[in-house]
């Protein structure tokens, strides 16, 4: 963490953090879990800036940050730059999540470079990461456990994004339900579903 007399409500000073960050980043002997707590110290110092400024000086603030070249460097982590970038209009979209997903999956992950490569593997195993994946075997689970009960069971997923849950539930698997539906506003989502599933 930054030193106890460190002040994050002046430009200056912030800056210089995440100048200091960075070179911790760009260190070849930084460690993955040296990355994750860099990155928490970032996102801790950020909170504080955000906190201590009224709306104008934030949205000055993040102008200068952007320009910072650790928002270079985090973007070489193809999960940080798509989460930024949006592409299809929205965060946390199907493409974004199939990241998380990718390791069980035996997916290689995107060309990055060594440093994108070090922050991937921190983003994508972090808590909120382990939650998605969690959460997505909990509703196969769920699926599995109402076409126990009743062999015409219907399952309807909003929001299905790629629907990775069919790939861990038997009953998708092995065709017992009556019928599954997938809803999502993202037509690339459904093309992939159709294809795959």
């Amino acid at each position: 963490m930054p030193a106890p007399h460190f002040n994050a409500r002046t430009d200056h000073n912030t800056l210089q953090f995440l100048d200091e960050a960075l070179r911790r980043l760009q260190d070849r002997n930084t460690t993955t879990q040296a990355v994750g707590e860099t990155i928490r110290e970032i996102y801790a110092v950020l909170h504080v800036r955000r906190t201590a400024s009224s709306p104008r000086e934030w949205a000055q603030f993040i102008q200068n940050a952007r320009q910072h070249p650790i928002c270079e460097a985090l973007h070489q982590d193809a999960f940080t730059r798509r989460a930024f970038d949006k592409p299809r209009g929205y965060a946390g979209d199907a493409a974004l999540l199939d990241h998380m997903y990718a390791t069980e999956h035996g997916w290689s992950p995107p060309e990055m470079t060594w440093l994108g490569q070090r922050i991937y593997r921190w983003t994508t195993y972090c808590s909120a990461c382990e939650g998605v994946k969690a959460r997505r075997e909990i509703i196969a689970d769920m699926i599995d456990e109402i076409s126990r009960d009743r062999r015409d069971s219907e399952v309807l997923s909003l929001a299905a994004g790629h629907m990775r849950e069919a790939e861990f539930s038997k009953a998708i698997i092995r065709n017992r339900l009556d019928r599954a539906v997938a809803v999502d506003s993202d037509e690339h989502s459904l093309q992939l579903i159709d294809r795959d599933y």
